[in-house]
């Protein structure tokens, strides 16, 4: 009886860390997203994929595009052909930090 107790209080101990991890790095996201949206004319938050995940309403009107147009479609789609190597070049670079959630 106390092996379970000691197991299920170690589970919930491990489920409100991650839930507390989760809540800091939303908020981290939300406080950089703020900043950029000051220096940038746009942003959005990209999946690991380079899919658009989170589209900024700057994006969309700078696009012409609604949130469903753009939404879970290749960031790359959106970039122009003469500029996909210098973007890819700055997806390499920005993937060797581990905090490369953002790129704008």
């Amino acid at each position: 009886h106390c092996k379970n107790d000691w197991a299920f209080s170690k589970q919930m101990l491990a489920t409100i860390s991650a839930e507390t991890c989760a809540e800091e790095a939303n908020s981290l996201s939300l406080g950089v997203r703020q900043l950029l949206s000051v220096t940038c004319d746009a942003c959005a938050s990209l999946c690991k994929d380079l899919h658009v995940s989170k589209p900024s309403s700057s994006l969309l009107g700078i696009l012409k595009v609604s949130e469903d147009q753009i939404l879970n479609r290749s960031f790359r789609d959106f970039v122009m052909a003469d500029d996909q190597e210098h973007f890819q070049s700055i997806v390499d670079r920005s993937s060797m930090t581990p905090s490369s959630v953002l790129i704008h």
